[in-house]
């Protein structure tokens, strides 16, 4: 028997270094969380032997476009810019991203913007994209 499932953008929220952003997202992609190593590296030997390691990594990024006329830019510019002037570090916050109307989860409990995204003016409305870079605690593939 078949199944149907649903599934609304809307539902995805996304807390990026400690900040709730809530729209002004770019067409496309709303956002992206991908494992930045392989969770294990392989040897081969010279008779086909093989070694397996586990990395021990957990790097994330979290990658979202925003419009250039969003709200949420100043926050993010101005984190980010505490962080750089900082002489520890101040701009480390958890991320999250999760599904309300599913069960995915992905939580980097100490994450920060990696860069300012490139600034593009041009004749229209252009985008932002944010990349925030993390260790995850949390990372659930669920359906909805």
């Amino acid at each position: 028997m078949a199944t149907v499932g649903n599934y609304n953008a809307r539902n995805i929220i996304i807390i990026a270094a400690g900040i709730p952003i809530s729209g002004g997202f770019a067409p496309g992609s709303k956002v992206k969380v991908t494992q930045t190593n392989d969770s294990y590296t392989v040897q081969e030997g010279v008779e086909g032997d093989i070694t397996r390691s586990a990395t021990n990594s957990s790097l994330f990024t979290v990658t979202f476009r925003l419009l250039q006329t969003s709200k949420f830019n100043a926050p993010l510019s101005a984190f980010h810019t505490a962080d750089r002037a900082s002489v520890n570090g101040s701009g480390i916050a958890p991320t999250t991203v999760k599904d309300k109307g599913g069960a995915s989860l992905h939580f980097l409990a100490q994450s920060w913007i990696t860069k300012f995204p490139e600034a593009d003016y041009s004749g229209e409305d252009t985008f932002r994209e944010w990349v925030i870079t993390g260790l995850s605690e949390v990372n659930i593939l669920g359906g909805n």
